[in-house]
């Protein structure tokens, strides 16, 4: 028996039930208030029996439970289930990798991610989906950075994944059926890394920001993936000419980013919207009095990308703070005419 069974059967020694009583009725109660059938909700993850016999009080797989709570509604927390020490470890390391992830530390996060590799059952497909949201994510930052470049072996293992862990999940979102932001997450790095078309992406992105938007109107400031859904949106819209748009996505993301009280994807928001209100200035701005005003807020945007870069951002140092200084003395430069 491996480690991870070893693990599962740990759980059903400990807990008996498996599951904490409190969230064995919560799954239920929840659902049944939301009107959904078990089908709904366990629709690409598992067997409607399945969930029946969860919410019965059958031993759960940690990573399972997080993906139904998160289409319940139901807001995350370790605390009110078991943890095994495997899940815990991963937890932990999944926790790390996104700060990594944040923070431009990229050597630290591929070390992290080769440690969550060693740690992941390769037979449990919900730690793979985490797995592969991190590792996506990864090499879509070391891309946007200009420290790699896009590999169709890469493309085509993920693509590989998607068909054989959550087969016709374009055609479930057109239909509105239920993901959790965690799947939403997925896809998000996803439709980022493998299509390459910029008008294609921009309206695969902007599908996943309207799906957000109605299924979790009420909770969208607590999941932080949202702030680079909606920052990878505006770097499209931004390519594409869409300059105003840009601006609304990247006010949009900053509201985010201020209730988190994180700098999550906050330096890159402030920059985008500097670029993009250069752009603007230099198609729209010809009166000599606006001049000096616009190039203001332009540099006051830069020089916040710059405050937010040089306290949180590891890899501010490697030469990106010389590229946006530079930019914002040009403005500095107009302002001050």
């Amino acid at each position: 028996m491996d480690t991870y069974r070893k693990d599962m059967k740990k759980v059903q020694n400990d807990r008996g039930t498996g599951l904490e009583e409190s969230l064995r009725r919560q799954l239920k109660i929840t659902r049944e208030k939301r009107h959904l059938t078990r089908e709904e909700v366990s629709e690409g993850l598992i067997s409607a029996g399945e969930l029946r016999r969860l919410e019965e009080g059958r031993v759960a797989d940690f990573w399972l439970l997080r993906l139904l709570m998160g289409r319940l509604h139901i807001l995350p927390s370790v605390n009110i289930f078991y943890l095994s020490e495997r899940d815990n470890a991963l937890a932990n390391l999944e926790s790390e990798i996104r700060c990594s992830l944040l923070l431009w530390n990229y050597e630290k996060a591929e070390n992290q991610l080769k440690q969550f590799t060693e740690l992941c059952d390769k037979w449990n497909r919900f730690q793979q989906m985490i797995f592969y949201r991190l590792d996506t994510a990864l090499r879509v930052r070391l891309i946007r950075a200009g420290r790699s470049s896009r590999k169709e072996k890469d493309v085509k293992r993920l693509r590989r994944f998607m068909e054989e862990n959550m087969a016709g999940f374009e055609e479930r979102l057109l239909q509105h059926r239920l993901f959790s932001p965690e799947e939403l997450a997925l896809l998000s790095v996803y439709y980022d890394f493998t299509i390459e078309n910029t008008a294609e992406k921009l309206k695969k992105l902007y599908f996943l920001i309207h799906y957000f938007r109605d299924e979790f109107s009420q909770e969208e400031k607590q999941y932080l993936f949202y702030a680079d859904l909606i920052l990878a949106c505006a770097q499209c819209q931004y390519a594409m000419g869409e300059f105003q748009n840009c601006i609304r996505q990247c006010e949009k993301g900053l509201e985010l980013t201020e209730y988190f009280h994180t700098c999550e994807a906050t330096g890159e928001l402030c920059e985008l919207i500097a670029d993009a209100k250069g752009e603007l200035f230099a198609k729209e701005i010809v009166n000599a009095e606006e001049r000096k005003p616009w190039a203001g807020d332009i540099f006051r945007c830069y020089m916040q990308a710059d405050a937010v870069y040089d306290t949180f951002y590891f890899g501010y140092q490697d030469g990106y703070r010389e590229k946006l200084r530079e930019k914002a003395e040009r403005w500095k430069t107009i302002m001050l005419e």
